[in-house]
């Protein structure tokens, strides 16, 4: 995905609104609608080419987009959103009641599981709120009953601004067992510690979202600030800071020194005779035994009621409040929330895939050589101009739209996250919709830059539909039979079919006149690119005997289509032999990378292979190139 995203870094032309229409042989081309009607679309292309009228028949999707390809709400296509799941109901408090004892109480909050997913700053808030209520006269203890392999770092930091505020309300007591990365430094922020046999502490170095795109130094800006966090929760907690920056940072040596008949954590290497805390190169992560002999923790405690034992308060009664069931509705909401979850992401990563795989970056090798400067030495496998232009636009437009969609994916992803309460991951969806809208903006202003200066290149044949005369147009005076050039062109403007089939056979084997060429090319170019290629046949034979070099990307963009599509299933694939047959004569090197990419296609390849022998066989003048191009259809051997 870098090589999208660095897509941005690359020098773009100046962006003009386009929408992207998707075209029924999926193939694309974009421009600014200028009017639409139930039958056609009016599109004046990004080119300032002559606008184009298309008929709603060829087009499959209509895509509005703003300057940067940013996808803009079509009431007539609305955006299909996913629906989003109903979240559990969230419980609500028990009411108040007087305990029928006067011993001590405790009052548990479960923190089991990830922080950001089971463990949300939220429901910490909520449940330490609730304690504060049902306290009797500061007698209840409040037990953070924890287990947990960490979680988000951004989550975390909430939570610990929580705690900051209940830490002089509450007695608050940590009972940890698994106790990793940010839900270690979450603990030490509560000042008294307590550990279950064979449990683990520490391990606390940062996870932070859509790290991906972050380069070396911010990465460390970040551990950086995180080092700072972890070292005030210390602070919060009266505890050692050197161990928080150790489960962190592998460059210290720690070492274990009594002072005052207590012990003290300092940095340094072991004393003769004794064995470290931690050496330099580990991150810090403590079993129970060491995190009592470093005075992290007070004590250990197998469960609840040795707990007390520890803390002289047994026996004591549960203050049963909001805790422990909205703790069992978050694991639901988890549970439901990672299943739709992970639907989306699933189509994001789909997505992120295609559009990686379509970035024209990655798959054409470019020559593009500024103004006033020396053009670079073009490798002998890069890929003709006239031909990457084609591709590189096309490919373009398919990565904006797999990015569009990508874009959706994420937004559908931020809105199942503020159902379920998950509003730290929605903040980093947020920022990871950010970087996708980046990447996307980019390649979007970047589509037309390889070619600049070139001419314009279609991106699909513009559909059209050979004249029918259902506006009644007058027919032009013609001879009964087409012998000249002038009759021909006069007859390709007639109205009547018949007309311009007839002009179309005679221009099909007249000697080709330079004078007239491109008029008669611009004649025939509308009149073979529309729906019906059984009809339409005529033109196309006609208009590749015309071409000339300039019309090579229409001659391209033929041999790119399918044999069918959908929406014309009709035979596509009879234009194939005469587009490659007049690029054989007028620029053999840009059909190589099309054939290269089809030759596969057992269809396509025998369609193009019988064409080209037919040059071959005939001597034509072309022979050579055609002899070239054979060989590059030619399958590659078997391993």
């Amino acid at each position: 995905m870098k090589r999208i995203f660095a897509a941005i870094l690359l020098a773009v032309v100046t962006p003009a609104r386009a929408d992207i229409l998707v075209l029924s042989n999926n193939t694309f081309t974009d421009g600014k609608i200028l009017s639409q009607s139930p039958t056609e679309i009016l599109l004046q292309p990004a080119d300032n080419s002559p606008p184009q009228h298309l008929p709603r028949s060829q087009i499959s999707r209509i895509l509005l987009t703003d300057d940067h390809g940013a996808l803009l709400p079509n009431p007539s296509q609305p955006t299909q959103q996913r629906p989003i799941a109903a979240p559990p109901p969230e419980p609500t408090a028990p009411p108040l009641a007087i305990l029928n004892t006067t011993g001590p109480t405790y009052y548990l909050i479960p923190l089991h599981g990830e922080v950001g997913a089971t463990i949300l700053a939220s429901a910490l808030d909520k449940s330490l709120a609730d304690a504060a209520l049902r306290n009797r006269g500061g007698a209840t203890v409040v037990v953070l009953d924890i287990n947990s392999p960490g979680g988000l770092v951004e989550e975390a930091e909430k939570i610990l601004k929580v705690l900051h505020h209940y830490n002089a309300k509450l007695r608050i007591v940590a009972l940890t067992d698994q106790d990793l990365s940010a839900a270690a430094i979450i603990t030490l922020s509560v000042k008294e510690i307590y550990v279950k046999p064979s449990s683990t502490i520490g391990a606390a170095v940062s996870f932070i979202p859509n790290k991906l795109f972050l380069p070396p130094k911010l990465e460390e800006k970040f551990q950086s600030a995180w080092r700072a966090v972890a070292r005030n929760s210390a602070e919060e907690g009266g505890h050692e800071p050197l161990l928080a920056d150790a489960m962190i940072d592998p460059s210290f040596d720690l070492r274990i020194i009594s002072v005052d008949g207590k012990p003290t954590v300092v940095e340094g290497p072991p004393l003769p005779g004794k064995s470290p805390l931690l050496r330099k190169g580990k991150i810090l992560t403590l079993t129970s035994h060491e995190a009592i002999d470093c005075g992290l923790a007070a004590g250990e405690a197998e469960d609840l009621d040795d707990l007390a034992k520890q803390l002289h308060l047994s026996p004591w009664t549960e203050c049963k409040g909001l805790a422990v069931p909205l703790a069992d509705c978050i694991t639901r909401r988890a549970t439901s929330f990672k299943t739709e979850i992970d639907k989306i992401n699933a189509d994001l990563a789909d997505n992120l895939i295609k559009a990686q795989q379509s970035d024209p970056s990655q798959s054409i090798r470019v020559n593009i050589s500024r103004p006033g400067q020396p053009a670079a030495s073009k490798p002998a496998e890069a890929h003709n101009p006239i031909a990457d232009r084609l591709l590189w636009k096309q490919r373009s437009l398919a990565t904006v739209i797999f990015l569009q969609n990508a874009e959706q994916n994420v937004r559908d992803a931020i809105a199942l996250s503020n159902a379920f309460g998950q509003e730290t991951t929605a903040d980093a969806l947020q920022r990871l919709l950010a970087k996708i809208a980046e990447g996307r903006a980019g390649i979007f202003d970047n589509r037309n830059r390889f070619g600049e200066g070139a001419a314009a290149v279609p991106t699909a044949p513009t559909p059209a539909t050979a004249s029918s005369n259902a506006n009644n147009l007058p027919r032009p005076n013609l001879p009964a039979q087409i012998t000249t050039l002038s009759d021909a062109q006069l007859a390709l403007t007639s109205p009547e079919y018949d007309d311009q089939a007839r002009a179309a056979k005679f221009l099909a084997t007249a000697p080709v006149d330079p004078a007239q060429q491109k008029k008669i090319t611009n004649l025939l170019l509308p009149l073979f690119q529309g729906p019906d290629t059984n009809r339409q046949y005529i033109f196309m034979e006609a208009f590749a005997h015309w071409a000339a070099r300039e019309d090579a990307s229409v001659l391209l963009a033929i041999l790119s289509s399918p044999a069918r599509s959908a929406a014309n299933p009709n035979p596509q694939n009879r234009y194939w032999p005469p587009a490659i047959t007049a690029l054989v004569r007028l620029d053999p090197a840009a059909a190589e990378p099309i054939l290269q990419q089809r030759k596969s296609e057992f269809y396509f390849r025998s369609k193009i292979t019988f064409a080209l022998q037919s040059l071959i066989d005939a001597n034509s003048p072309d022979k050579p190139a055609a002899q070239h191009l054979l060989e590059i259809l030619r399958p590659n051997p078997a391993p």
